[in-house]
Formats: C-alpha cells, structure tokens, sequence
C-alpha cells in the first residue's frame, strides 16, 4: 500500500548494522529496519514526511508502549512531503 509517514525516531542497531525507523501515519505507530538513512529522495531524519510505498509485515500490541503498531516491510520512497 501507499503511506504518507512523519518520521519520529531513528535508532542505529550496531548488532545488524541497520536502523529502526518509527514513524507517525495517520496516528498510527508504524516501524520499518532499512540499511541506510539516505534514500534517492532525501535523508530520512525526525520530523520529516514521506510518501512510501511498503507491504505490512505484522500488526501486533507493543510491549514497550502498549500502542498498536505496524511493521512494514520492502519500503520504497516515492517523494518527501
């Protein structure tokens, strides 16, 4: 599906050598992993907007916060908003 997503948080994970991306859609927590902060349409970085195109790995109630959250998987940027 198509997602208009305002990034909230990267985290760097040494372990894999990815980051954790959580992001804001329509209210909704959704996370993604990618292996790099630049993207062909701009840096991604707190508080900026994107138009993503991805495929919903899992739904499932975080331990941590206890919000729904979305897991999203073969992210692709369409555009910065």
């Amino acid at each position: 599906g198509t997602f208009d997503l305002i990034i909230e948080y990267v985290k760097f994970i040494p372990r894999t050598g990815s980051y954790l991306i959580t992001a804001n859609c329509k209210g909704n927590i959704v996370k993604f992993f990618a292996q790099s902060t630049v993207t062909n349409i701009g840096k991604i970085e707190a508080s900026k907007t994107f138009s993503v195109t991805a495929y919903v790995k899992s739904q499932s109630v975080s331990n941590y916060t206890g919000f729904n959250e979305t897991m999203l998987n073969r992210i692709k940027f369409v555009e910065q908003l």
